[in-house]
Protein backbone atom coordinates (compact mmCIF):
# COMPACT_ATOMS: atom_id res chain seq x y z
CA UNK A 1 0.00 0.00 0.00
CA UNK A 2 0.92 3.58 -0.50
CA UNK A 3 2.39 5.12 2.59
CA UNK A 4 1.09 8.49 3.39
CA UNK A 5 3.67 11.05 4.83
CA UNK A 6 3.04 11.92 8.47
CA UNK A 7 1.98 15.42 9.29
CA UNK A 8 2.06 17.19 12.50
CA UNK A 9 -1.19 19.36 12.33
CA UNK A 10 -0.95 20.34 16.82
CA UNK A 11 -2.42 23.83 15.43
CA UNK A 12 -5.23 22.70 13.47
CA UNK A 13 -8.60 21.67 15.28
CA UNK A 14 -9.69 19.86 11.71
CA UNK A 15 -6.52 17.84 11.48
CA UNK A 16 -6.63 16.80 15.42
CA UNK A 17 -10.24 15.03 14.32
CA UNK A 18 -9.04 11.37 15.56
CA UNK A 19 -8.22 9.29 11.97
CA UNK A 20 -10.46 6.52 13.37
CA UNK A 21 -13.30 5.61 11.37
CA UNK A 22 -16.20 6.36 13.93
CA UNK A 23 -19.64 4.86 14.55
CA UNK A 24 -21.35 5.90 12.13
CA UNK A 25 -18.93 5.20 9.66
CA UNK A 26 -18.88 1.85 10.38
CA UNK A 27 -22.90 1.62 10.27
CA UNK A 28 -22.98 3.20 6.85
CA UNK A 29 -20.62 0.96 5.78
CA UNK A 30 -21.92 -2.22 7.08
CA UNK A 31 -25.89 -1.00 5.83
CA UNK A 32 -24.32 -0.75 2.43
CA UNK A 33 -23.11 -4.03 2.66
CA UNK A 34 -25.94 -5.81 3.94
CA UNK A 35 -27.84 -3.78 1.04
CA UNK A 36 -25.81 -5.18 -1.20
CA UNK A 37 -25.37 -8.93 -0.14
CA UNK A 38 -29.30 -8.82 0.25
CA UNK A 39 -29.85 -7.40 -3.80
CA UNK A 40 -27.54 -10.47 -4.55
CA UNK A 41 -28.91 -13.51 -2.81
CA UNK A 42 -32.54 -12.38 -2.96
CA UNK A 43 -32.42 -13.48 -6.79
CA UNK A 44 -32.78 -16.96 -5.37
CA UNK A 45 -36.37 -16.18 -4.00
CA UNK A 46 -38.94 -18.53 -5.11
CA UNK A 47 -40.17 -18.02 -7.96
CA UNK A 48 -36.04 -18.51 -8.97
CA UNK A 49 -34.60 -16.44 -11.73
CA UNK A 50 -33.12 -13.13 -11.64
CA UNK A 51 -35.77 -10.39 -10.76
CA UNK A 52 -33.56 -7.60 -11.51
CA UNK A 53 -32.91 -7.52 -15.27
CA UNK A 54 -33.57 -9.40 -18.45
CA UNK A 55 -30.94 -10.71 -19.62
CA UNK A 56 -30.13 -10.02 -23.66
CA UNK A 57 -28.47 -13.23 -24.41
CA UNK A 58 -25.83 -13.73 -25.08
CA UNK A 59 -24.44 -10.14 -23.36
CA UNK A 60 -23.27 -7.50 -24.24
CA UNK A 61 -26.17 -5.34 -25.58
CA UNK A 62 -25.51 -2.10 -24.82
CA UNK A 63 -21.96 -3.06 -25.76
CA UNK A 64 -23.10 -3.47 -29.54
CA UNK A 65 -24.26 0.29 -30.02
CA UNK A 66 -21.39 2.35 -30.51
CA UNK A 67 -18.76 -0.37 -31.08
CA UNK A 68 -20.82 -0.41 -34.27
CA UNK A 69 -20.69 2.78 -34.29
CA UNK A 70 -17.03 2.60 -33.89
CA UNK A 71 -17.22 0.10 -36.77
CA UNK A 72 -19.03 2.76 -39.02
CA UNK A 73 -16.65 5.54 -39.06
CA UNK A 74 -13.91 3.02 -40.24
CA UNK A 75 -16.38 1.95 -42.81
CA UNK A 76 -16.82 5.78 -43.70
CA UNK A 77 -20.44 5.40 -43.03
CA UNK A 78 -23.01 7.22 -41.01
CA UNK A 79 -23.01 5.96 -37.96
CA UNK A 80 -26.62 7.33 -37.26
CA UNK A 81 -28.46 6.63 -40.44
CA UNK A 82 -26.51 4.04 -42.55
CA UNK A 83 -28.42 1.19 -44.57
CA UNK A 84 -25.61 -1.55 -43.71
CA UNK A 85 -27.12 -4.53 -42.02
CA UNK A 86 -23.90 -6.17 -40.61
CA UNK A 87 -24.16 -2.87 -38.21
CA UNK A 88 -27.39 -3.27 -36.95
CA UNK A 89 -28.17 -3.80 -33.90
CA UNK A 90 -28.93 -7.48 -33.34
CA UNK A 91 -31.56 -6.81 -30.89
CA UNK A 92 -33.47 -4.36 -33.20
CA UNK A 93 -33.42 -1.48 -31.49
CA UNK A 94 -33.17 1.59 -33.76
CA UNK A 95 -35.93 4.12 -33.63
CA UNK A 96 -37.13 7.14 -35.58
CA UNK A 97 -35.72 10.23 -34.84
CA UNK A 98 -38.15 13.17 -36.61
CA UNK A 99 -39.05 10.26 -39.24
CA UNK A 100 -35.85 9.30 -39.81
CA UNK A 101 -34.74 5.75 -38.75
CA UNK A 102 -31.72 5.85 -36.59
CA UNK A 103 -29.02 3.00 -35.86
CA UNK A 104 -27.03 5.03 -33.16
CA UNK A 105 -27.75 7.35 -30.13
CA UNK A 106 -24.51 7.85 -28.04
CA UNK A 107 -22.35 10.89 -29.61
CA UNK A 108 -19.87 10.27 -31.88
CA UNK A 109 -16.85 11.00 -29.58
CA UNK A 110 -18.30 8.03 -27.55
CA UNK A 111 -17.81 6.27 -30.69
CA UNK A 112 -14.48 7.39 -31.70
CA UNK A 113 -13.51 6.42 -28.16
CA UNK A 114 -14.17 2.50 -29.42
CA UNK A 115 -12.40 2.79 -32.31
CA UNK A 116 -9.24 1.19 -30.59
CA UNK A 117 -11.12 -1.66 -29.57
CA UNK A 118 -12.61 -2.29 -33.23
CA UNK A 119 -8.51 -2.14 -34.26
CA UNK A 120 -7.87 -4.76 -31.32
CA UNK A 121 -10.54 -6.85 -32.16
CA UNK A 122 -10.80 -6.87 -35.97
CA UNK A 123 -14.41 -5.66 -35.52
CA UNK A 124 -15.08 -9.38 -34.06
CA UNK A 125 -18.28 -7.89 -31.38
CA UNK A 126 -18.31 -10.99 -29.56
CA UNK A 127 -14.41 -10.97 -28.72
CA UNK A 128 -14.52 -6.92 -27.97
CA UNK A 129 -17.54 -7.58 -25.64
CA UNK A 130 -15.62 -9.94 -23.52
CA UNK A 131 -12.68 -7.96 -23.29
CA UNK A 132 -14.80 -4.80 -22.59
CA UNK A 133 -16.29 -7.21 -19.45
CA UNK A 134 -12.65 -7.58 -18.01
CA UNK A 135 -11.32 -3.90 -18.83
CA UNK A 136 -14.57 -3.24 -16.46
CA UNK A 137 -13.67 -5.53 -13.61
CA UNK A 138 -10.53 -3.66 -13.94
CA UNK A 139 -12.01 -0.40 -13.61
CA UNK A 140 -13.97 -1.27 -10.38
CA UNK A 141 -10.79 -3.09 -8.82
CA UNK A 142 -9.00 0.52 -9.52
CA UNK A 143 -12.50 2.25 -8.00
CA UNK A 144 -11.36 0.85 -5.06
CA UNK A 145 -7.79 1.42 -4.60
CA UNK A 146 -8.86 5.03 -5.46
CA UNK A 147 -11.36 4.93 -2.89
CA UNK A 148 -9.20 4.19 -0.14
CA UNK A 149 -6.43 6.41 -1.10
CA UNK A 150 -9.06 9.17 -1.25
CA UNK A 151 -10.52 8.23 2.82
CA UNK A 152 -6.90 8.47 3.24
CA UNK A 153 -6.17 12.01 1.72
CA UNK A 154 -9.46 13.12 3.80
CA UNK A 155 -7.98 12.02 7.12
CA UNK A 156 -4.12 12.67 6.19
CA UNK A 157 -3.33 8.96 7.23
CA UNK A 158 0.21 7.86 7.65
CA UNK A 159 1.05 4.16 9.18
CA UNK A 160 -2.80 3.61 10.14
CA UNK A 161 -3.40 3.83 6.46
CA UNK A 162 -1.86 0.29 5.96
CA UNK A 163 -4.68 -1.06 8.84
CA UNK A 164 -7.55 0.76 7.54
CA UNK A 165 -6.55 0.32 3.72
CA UNK A 166 -6.50 -3.79 4.28
CA UNK A 167 -10.48 -3.54 5.82
CA UNK A 168 -11.84 -0.65 3.53
CA UNK A 169 -10.90 -2.02 -0.12
CA UNK A 170 -12.24 -6.05 0.22
CA UNK A 171 -15.55 -3.69 1.58
CA UNK A 172 -15.43 -1.29 -1.15
CA UNK A 173 -14.60 -4.03 -3.62
CA UNK A 174 -17.59 -5.50 -2.67
CA UNK A 175 -20.10 -2.76 -2.63
CA UNK A 176 -18.80 -2.00 -6.38
CA UNK A 177 -18.60 -5.00 -8.17
CA UNK A 178 -21.80 -7.00 -6.63
CA UNK A 179 -24.24 -4.12 -6.34
CA UNK A 180 -27.16 -4.73 -8.85
CA UNK A 181 -26.85 -1.68 -10.87
CA UNK A 182 -22.85 -2.27 -12.04
CA UNK A 183 -24.03 -5.88 -12.75
CA UNK A 184 -26.38 -4.56 -15.39
CA UNK A 185 -23.21 -2.68 -16.95
CA UNK A 186 -21.29 -5.43 -16.44
CA UNK A 187 -23.70 -8.02 -18.40
CA UNK A 188 -25.08 -5.31 -20.75
CA UNK A 189 -21.52 -3.65 -21.69
CA UNK A 190 -22.17 -0.31 -20.48
CA UNK A 191 -19.58 2.30 -20.66
CA UNK A 192 -20.18 3.82 -16.97
CA UNK A 193 -17.58 1.57 -15.04
CA UNK A 194 -14.61 3.20 -17.34
CA UNK A 195 -16.03 6.89 -17.12
CA UNK A 196 -16.44 6.05 -13.24
CA UNK A 197 -13.09 5.05 -13.14
CA UNK A 198 -11.41 8.32 -15.15
CA UNK A 199 -13.22 10.92 -13.23
CA UNK A 200 -11.93 8.97 -9.75
CA UNK A 201 -8.52 8.76 -11.19
CA UNK A 202 -8.92 12.14 -12.35
CA UNK A 203 -9.77 13.16 -8.47
CA UNK A 204 -7.48 11.72 -7.36
CA UNK A 205 -4.90 12.90 -10.09
CA UNK A 206 -5.87 16.65 -8.94
CA UNK A 207 -5.40 16.31 -5.00
CA UNK A 208 -2.06 14.83 -6.15
CA UNK A 209 -1.41 18.72 -7.52
CA UNK A 210 -1.04 17.15 -11.29
CA UNK A 211 -3.21 19.54 -13.54
CA UNK A 212 -2.80 17.93 -17.33
CA UNK A 213 -3.80 14.49 -16.60
CA UNK A 214 -7.04 15.13 -14.44
CA UNK A 215 -8.30 17.32 -16.97
CA UNK A 216 -7.59 14.88 -19.54
CA UNK A 217 -9.52 11.76 -17.84
CA UNK A 218 -12.60 14.07 -16.32
CA UNK A 219 -12.73 16.12 -20.32
CA UNK A 220 -12.93 12.59 -21.99
CA UNK A 221 -15.34 11.22 -19.63
CA UNK A 222 -17.22 14.16 -20.44
CA UNK A 223 -17.27 13.37 -24.46
CA UNK A 224 -18.97 9.78 -23.66
CA UNK A 225 -22.49 10.29 -22.46
CA UNK A 226 -21.71 14.28 -21.17
CA UNK A 227 -22.39 13.15 -17.51
CA UNK A 228 -19.28 14.57 -16.22
CA UNK A 229 -20.03 17.54 -18.13
CA UNK A 230 -20.64 19.78 -15.09
CA UNK A 231 -17.85 18.08 -13.26
CA UNK A 232 -15.08 19.14 -16.27
CA UNK A 233 -15.95 22.38 -16.42
CA UNK A 234 -15.54 22.96 -12.69
CA UNK A 235 -12.14 21.71 -12.88
CA UNK A 236 -11.72 23.90 -15.49
CA UNK A 237 -12.92 26.83 -13.70
CA UNK A 238 -11.14 25.83 -10.82
CA UNK A 239 -7.68 26.07 -12.75
CA UNK A 240 -8.13 28.76 -14.15
CA UNK A 241 -8.66 31.16 -10.91
CA UNK A 242 -5.67 29.52 -9.58
CA UNK A 243 -3.53 31.16 -11.97
CA UNK A 244 -0.93 28.85 -12.17
CA UNK A 245 0.09 26.03 -14.39
CA UNK A 246 -2.35 27.42 -17.01
CA UNK A 247 -0.78 25.28 -19.91
CA UNK A 248 -1.50 21.97 -18.71
CA UNK A 249 -5.11 22.53 -17.61
CA UNK A 250 -5.60 23.84 -21.50
CA UNK A 251 -3.60 20.99 -22.97
CA UNK A 252 -5.12 18.54 -20.81
CA UNK A 253 -9.00 19.98 -21.86
CA UNK A 254 -8.11 20.11 -25.16
CA UNK A 255 -6.23 17.12 -26.59
CA UNK A 256 -9.48 14.79 -25.87
CA UNK A 257 -11.25 17.28 -27.93
CA UNK A 258 -8.80 17.21 -31.09
CA UNK A 259 -8.81 13.37 -31.13
CA UNK A 260 -12.09 12.71 -29.67
CA UNK A 261 -14.62 15.64 -31.47
CA UNK A 262 -12.26 17.04 -34.17
CA UNK A 263 -12.39 13.77 -36.16
CA UNK A 264 -15.81 13.10 -36.22
CA UNK A 265 -17.13 16.67 -36.51
CA UNK A 266 -19.30 16.00 -39.98
CA UNK A 267 -21.49 13.57 -37.77
CA UNK A 268 -22.07 16.18 -34.60
CA UNK A 269 -25.25 17.54 -36.14
CA UNK A 270 -27.10 14.15 -36.28
CA UNK A 271 -24.93 12.59 -33.15
CA UNK A 272 -26.75 16.00 -30.80
CA UNK A 273 -29.83 15.17 -32.38
CA UNK A 274 -29.51 11.38 -31.59
CA UNK A 275 -28.52 12.50 -27.62
CA UNK A 276 -31.24 14.55 -27.53
CA UNK A 277 -33.59 12.07 -28.23
CA UNK A 278 -32.10 9.20 -26.14
CA UNK A 279 -31.95 11.57 -22.75
CA UNK A 280 -35.43 12.93 -23.06
CA UNK A 281 -36.66 9.42 -24.02
CA UNK A 282 -38.57 8.57 -20.67
CA UNK A 283 -39.56 5.37 -19.24
CA UNK A 284 -41.22 5.34 -15.81
CA UNK A 285 -39.67 2.06 -14.97
CA UNK A 286 -37.99 0.93 -11.27
CA UNK A 287 -34.30 1.40 -12.42
CA UNK A 288 -34.52 4.87 -13.91
CA UNK A 289 -34.16 7.06 -10.84
CA UNK A 290 -33.99 9.96 -12.58
CA UNK A 291 -35.47 13.29 -11.15
CA UNK A 292 -38.79 13.12 -13.55
CA UNK A 293 -39.42 9.42 -12.57
CA UNK A 294 -39.23 10.29 -8.84
CA UNK A 295 -41.88 13.20 -9.40
CA UNK A 296 -43.76 11.15 -11.75
CA UNK A 297 -44.66 8.90 -9.48
CA UNK A 298 -46.13 11.25 -7.01
CA UNK A 299 -47.65 13.75 -9.86
CA UNK A 300 -47.82 12.92 -13.40
CA UNK A 301 -48.42 16.12 -14.79
CA UNK A 302 -45.71 17.91 -12.68
CA UNK A 303 -43.16 15.58 -13.82
CA UNK A 304 -41.49 17.55 -16.61
CA UNK A 305 -41.34 20.63 -13.94
CA UNK A 306 -40.33 19.27 -10.56
CA UNK A 307 -37.48 17.65 -12.93
CA UNK A 308 -36.65 21.28 -14.03
CA UNK A 309 -36.58 22.13 -10.15
CA UNK A 310 -34.89 19.87 -8.73
CA UNK A 311 -31.85 20.04 -11.50
CA UNK A 312 -32.19 23.62 -10.60
CA UNK A 313 -31.64 23.19 -6.86
CA UNK A 314 -28.70 20.28 -6.96
CA UNK A 315 -26.58 22.86 -9.74
CA UNK A 316 -27.28 25.29 -7.30
CA UNK A 317 -26.24 22.83 -4.59
CA UNK A 318 -22.98 21.70 -7.20
CA UNK A 319 -22.17 25.37 -7.56
CA UNK A 320 -21.97 26.33 -3.91
CA UNK A 321 -19.91 23.38 -3.15
CA UNK A 322 -17.65 24.65 -5.59
CA UNK A 323 -17.28 27.50 -4.01
CA UNK A 324 -16.37 26.25 -0.98
CA UNK A 325 -14.09 23.75 -2.69
CA UNK A 326 -11.59 26.76 -4.48
CA UNK A 327 -11.58 28.74 -0.87
CA UNK A 328 -10.73 25.74 0.79
CA UNK A 329 -8.18 25.14 2.82
CA UNK A 330 -5.51 22.46 2.37
CA UNK A 331 -6.19 20.63 4.98
CA UNK A 332 -9.75 20.07 3.87
CA UNK A 333 -9.40 20.13 -0.03
CA UNK A 334 -9.82 16.48 -0.59
CA UNK A 335 -13.12 16.36 1.61
CA UNK A 336 -14.59 19.51 -0.86
CA UNK A 337 -12.86 17.78 -4.16
CA UNK A 338 -14.97 14.40 -3.11
CA UNK A 339 -18.08 16.70 -2.49
CA UNK A 340 -17.85 18.39 -5.56
CA UNK A 341 -18.04 15.36 -8.05
CA UNK A 342 -20.80 13.61 -6.34
CA UNK A 343 -22.90 16.97 -6.09
CA UNK A 344 -22.07 17.71 -9.93
CA UNK A 345 -22.28 14.11 -11.41
CA UNK A 346 -25.57 14.08 -9.16
CA UNK A 347 -26.87 16.66 -10.85
CA UNK A 348 -26.19 15.33 -14.22
CA UNK A 349 -27.65 11.94 -13.46
CA UNK A 350 -30.58 12.93 -11.93
CA UNK A 351 -32.00 15.25 -14.87
CA UNK A 352 -31.64 12.56 -17.49
CA UNK A 353 -34.57 10.66 -18.39
CA UNK A 354 -33.40 8.13 -19.14
CA UNK A 355 -30.72 7.75 -15.90
CA UNK A 356 -31.14 3.92 -15.27
CA UNK A 357 -29.29 1.89 -12.80
CA UNK A 358 -25.87 0.91 -13.57
CA UNK A 359 -24.85 4.60 -14.31
CA UNK A 360 -25.12 5.08 -10.60
CA UNK A 361 -21.38 3.80 -10.29
CA UNK A 362 -20.39 7.48 -11.26
CA UNK A 363 -20.99 8.38 -7.40
CA UNK A 364 -21.16 5.31 -5.87
CA UNK A 365 -17.35 5.54 -5.20
CA UNK A 366 -17.76 9.23 -3.95
CA UNK A 367 -20.47 8.17 -1.57
CA UNK A 368 -18.24 5.06 0.14
CA UNK A 369 -15.24 7.63 0.54
CA UNK A 370 -17.91 10.09 2.15
CA UNK A 371 -19.63 7.53 4.04
CA UNK A 372 -16.19 6.17 5.13
CA UNK A 373 -14.96 10.18 6.42
CA UNK A 374 -18.30 11.57 7.87
CA UNK A 375 -16.33 12.42 10.63
CA UNK A 376 -14.27 14.46 8.99
CA UNK A 377 -17.37 16.12 6.87
CA UNK A 378 -19.13 16.96 10.05
CA UNK A 379 -16.17 19.08 12.29
CA UNK A 380 -14.38 20.75 8.91
CA UNK A 381 -18.31 21.80 7.39
CA UNK A 382 -18.91 22.96 11.25
CA UNK A 383 -21.97 21.15 11.41
CA UNK A 384 -21.12 18.64 13.70
CA UNK A 385 -23.74 16.30 13.66
CA UNK A 386 -22.12 13.83 12.64
CA UNK A 387 -24.72 11.63 13.29
CA UNK A 388 -27.54 13.29 10.77
CA UNK A 389 -24.60 12.98 8.18
CA UNK A 390 -24.44 9.33 8.94
CA UNK A 391 -27.84 8.33 8.62
CA UNK A 392 -28.03 10.36 5.62
CA UNK A 393 -25.21 9.25 3.82
CA UNK A 394 -25.56 5.39 4.69
CA UNK A 395 -29.78 6.09 3.21
CA UNK A 396 -28.21 7.42 -0.17
CA UNK A 397 -25.53 4.37 -0.09
CA UNK A 398 -27.68 1.63 0.81
CA UNK A 399 -30.72 3.33 -2.06
CA UNK A 400 -27.84 3.18 -4.69
CA UNK A 401 -27.52 -0.44 -4.07
CA UNK A 402 -31.06 -1.87 -3.17
CA UNK A 403 -32.86 -0.24 -6.06
CA UNK A 404 -35.97 -2.10 -5.39
CA UNK A 405 -38.33 -2.28 -2.48
CA UNK A 406 -41.37 -4.17 -3.15
CA UNK A 407 -42.43 -1.37 -5.63
CA UNK A 408 -42.03 -2.20 -9.76
CA UNK A 409 -42.05 1.38 -10.73
CA UNK A 410 -40.76 3.51 -7.42
CA UNK A 411 -37.13 5.04 -8.24
CA UNK A 412 -35.69 3.89 -4.68
CA UNK A 413 -32.46 5.22 -6.23
CA UNK A 414 -33.55 8.55 -6.69
CA UNK A 415 -33.58 8.66 -2.83
CA UNK A 416 -30.29 8.06 -2.34
CA UNK A 417 -29.30 11.37 -5.31
CA UNK A 418 -31.67 13.77 -2.62
CA UNK A 419 -29.33 12.59 0.19
CA UNK A 420 -26.55 13.83 -1.68
CA UNK A 421 -28.02 17.09 -2.61
CA UNK A 422 -28.95 17.76 0.97
CA UNK A 423 -25.93 16.33 2.38
CA UNK A 424 -23.70 18.57 0.01
CA UNK A 425 -25.96 21.81 0.38
CA UNK A 426 -26.19 21.24 4.34
CA UNK A 427 -22.60 20.82 4.68
CA UNK A 428 -21.64 23.76 2.35
CA UNK A 429 -23.94 26.20 3.90
CA UNK A 430 -22.87 25.02 7.66
CA UNK A 431 -19.56 26.01 6.57
CA UNK A 432 -20.22 29.28 4.71
CA UNK A 433 -22.00 30.60 7.87
CA UNK A 434 -18.87 29.18 10.01
CA UNK A 435 -16.53 31.22 7.85
CA UNK A 436 -19.10 34.56 8.00
CA UNK A 437 -18.73 34.13 11.51
CA UNK A 438 -14.82 34.74 11.73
Amino acid sequence: MVRMAAIDHTNNPVSNISPHLGRWAWFGIVLVLLGVFYTGVVRNLDPVGDKFFFHMYPGGGDFVYPYNGARALLAGVDPYTHDVPELFDPWGRDEPVNGIIFRQFYPPSHLAAYVPLVLITDGNFRAASRLWFHLNLLGLLTLSLVSCLLVARVFRWSYTFEMYGAMLFPSMLFALCMNQGVAIGLERGQSDIFTATLCWVGVLAWLCEKRFLPLLLVVTAALFKGYAILFALGLCLLGLIEGRRLLPIFAGAILPILILVVPVLEHFPKGVEATIYRADKFWNIWYNHGFKNLIYNVSTEFAAVGNFLLFALTTSVAALVWWRLSRAEPETKPMWMVLFACASLTAMLGVSGLSVSYNLILILPGILVLIATQKKLAVASSLGNEGLLGLLLGLAGLSLVVLRLNSDTFPIASIGLLCIVFVSGLVALTAARAAGSD
